[in-house]
């Protein structure tokens, strides 16, 4: 019997260990959002502080996920990603020391600089370990650890921990287990490795050149007929993770607006997270299989389907949780299938750089839709009419899926 080479051996860890950073990335990402009832309470927020803190960690996601790509292709994704763990275990504590605003928002911004610039990595190194059959399903199979990370964070508060400060030590904690599984079982991007021996055994003519092609971010992203994929797949991704993240952060918030208690909020944000893992995982499957227009189709089409019934019917918890099972699995499956295919579009060498920037798209759309909807509810509005008000939102969201799929074709490099 053959014996796989410790290469070979860290090539099919890659998957697990980018599905634990991923869990890791879910646990932080939603703590915010389940804390946000004894937040609102410990420093007398009303909606609209809340949304400041929503959208003060993803603002420092967007700029992370843009400077976390292009520092990962200059020195290889995996420093960038262990780096980025660390830092978003470090101000998560922080988040928890917090005694005020001020200090509250500064520690959820660089929180969230560190989760920005973990994200682009995990996909990129995925991409580039997977097999191209089963690629999409690899990819959203990473991605599915966003919602269980969620799950376990909402189970902790469902659990009854009184203090808020509680979720942000599991949010800390996690990252500073993983992180050093990471140092030691995961393997550099091959293609960061060879790229690296090119250039030291290049001559100054060739290095100068080869630093040239590595610093062409705009190139990129929009040269050899790649402007309109790059458009469609910002557009795409910043309009689903406006919705995502409105439904991260505030649904428990939400669901308390039609008549839920806080424990049975929390139980179905954990049906929302469970349904999400369920609903990429099996868009992904579906993806590899090629049905990629009807897929996405209709995983927008359940989405809205599912967020008018939510607001129009008078739902009780067990008919909040079902709804919200469709919802969660259409949501974050809808993501995920936007992550999968980006990978497509970029050369492994700008792969960082392109899935970061697809990343950094979505993320300036996340902020946009907590702090949104922290505004409305100050302002009068109900819980019904932020559902109502995403399904424009979503049809548009749908139009640029089906086109990145339907239409698009990886440029040739």
């Amino acid at each position: 019997m053959e014996i796989e080479s410790p290469k070979t051996i860290k090539n099919r860890l890659t998957v697990p260990l980018c599905f634990m950073v991923a869990m890791c990335e879910g646990i932080d990402v939603q703590s915010a959002g389940v804390a946000a009832p004894k937040l609102a309470a410990a420093f007398h927020f009303g909606s609209t502080e809340l949304g400041q803190v929503f959208s003060s960690c993803l603002f420092g996601m967007f700029l992370g996920a843009i400077v976390g790509g292009r520092i990962a292709d200059a020195v290889g994704p995996k420093r960038v990603l262990v780096f980025s763990m660390y830092v978003f275990c470090i101000f998560s504590l922080g988040t928890a020391a917090a005694e005020g605003k001020g200090s509250l928002l500064a520690m959820r911004f660089l929180t969230g600089l560190g989760l920005g610039g973990a994200m682009p990595n995990i996909f990129a190194m995925t991409a580039e370990a997977s097999r191209e059959v089963a690629r999409s399903l690899a990819l959203t199979v990473v991605f599915c650890g966003l919602p269980l990370g969620g799950a376990i964070v909402s189970l902790v508060a469902l659990l009854g921990f009184s203090d808020w400060r509680a979720i942000f030590y599991v949010g800390a904690a996690a990252p500073l287990i993983v992180a050093p599984l990471i140092i030691i079982a995961l393997q550099e991007s091959r293609t960061f490795e060879v790229m690296s021996l090119d250039l030291s055994a290049a001559n100054t003519t060739e290095l100068a050149a080869a630093a040239t092609r590595r610093r062409g971010a705009m190139a990129s992203l929009f040269g050899r007929g790649r402007a309109l994929t790059t458009l469609i797949l910002w557009t795409a991704s910043f309009l689903t993770l406006m919705t995502l993240f409105l439904l991260i952060n505030w649904l428990p918030t939400l669901l308390i607006g039609k008549g839920l208690n806080r424990e049975e909020a929390s139980l179905v944000q954990i049906v929302f997270n469970v349904g999400g893992a369920s609903g990429s995982v099996l868009a992904g499957a579906l993806l590899d299989r090629h049905a990629r227009a009807r897929v996405v189709s209709w995983t927008y089409a359940t989405l809205g389907i599912s967020l008018a019934l939510m607001a129009w019917l008078h739902v009780q918890l067990t008919g909040a949780a079902v709804i919200a099972l469709f919802i969660g699995a259409a949501a974050i499956a809808a993501q995920a299938v936007i992550f999968a295919i980006a990978p497509e579009h970029y050369a492994v060498s700008h792969r960082s750089t392109g899935i970061g920037a697809v990343v950094a798209a979505g993320r300036l759309g996340s902020i946009f839709g907590p702090l949104v909807t922290g505004i409305l509810l100050n302002g009068g509005g109900s819980a019904e009419r932020v559902f109502l008000q995403l399904l424009p939102v979503i049809a548009c969201a749908g139009l640029s899926g089906v086109a990145m799929v339907a239409w698009l074709r990886p440029p040739r490099d």
